[in-house]
C-alpha cells in the first residue's frame, strides 16, 4: 500500500465516489493516508492517524517522503498562514488547527514543511507540548462549525 500526505487546508471525505455523496470524515492538511482503492478521479484512503476512511479526489495527494518519520510538529493557531518563502508579504493558504506538520527547515522564527511552504514558528507547537486547552477553546468562541 502507498502513503500520502494531504496537501490541501482541508478535504471532506465522501461515502462513495462521487461530490454530491454523504459525508463521512474530513482530513486535514499534513495527515497521512493510505490509499485503498481508485475509481477514476477518486481514490479510497485510511487516515493512519485514526483509521476512517472515505473518498477523495486524487489531486488532493502528495507523495509521502516522511511516511514513516511522525509527526513531531502541530499547527497551533486557528490558522496559520503558510507562505512561499520565510517573511513572507501573501500567505498562499491558510492551514487550520491541528494539522500536522513534517519540518524540513528552520530560519529565525519560521519553520519550512516538507511541502515547501514555510510558516511562523509561534504558530506552531511541537509534538508533544503541554498545550492550554482552556485557552484554546476560547479562541473558537463565536466561530461556526463546519463539516
Amino acid at each position: 500500500m502507498t502513503i500520502y500526505r494531504l496537501n490541501v487546508p482541508h478535504v471532506i471525505a465522501r461515502e462513495t465516489p462521487d461530490e454530491a455523496a454523504e459525508a463521512v470524515t474530513d482530513y486535514l492538511f499534513g495527515e497521512t493516508v493510505t490509499l485503498v482503492e481508485t475509481q477514476g478521479s477518486f481514490v479510497r484512503v485510511r487516515n493512519e492517524y485514526d483509521g476512517y476512511e472515505g473518498w477523495i479526489t486524487k489531486d488532493t495527494l502528495l507523495s509521502d517522503p516522511t511516511a514513516n518519520a511522525g509527526v513531531k510538529f502541530r499547527v497551533r493557531s486557528r490558522l496559520a498562514c503558510a507562505y512561499a518563502k520565510p517573511a513572507g508579504q501573501i500567505a498562499l493558504r491558510d492551514i487550520g488547527i491541528g494539522s500536522p506538520l513534517h519540518v524540513a527547515a528552520r530560519i529565525e522564527g519560521w519553520l519550512q514543511d516538507v511541502s515547501g511552504l514555510w510558516f511562523k514558528e509561534e504558530d506552531i507547537l511541537q509534538v508533544p507540548a503541554k498545550v492550554d486547552r482552556a485557552g484554546i477553546a476560547c479562541e473558537f468562541v463565536g466561530v461556526p462549525y463546519v463539516w
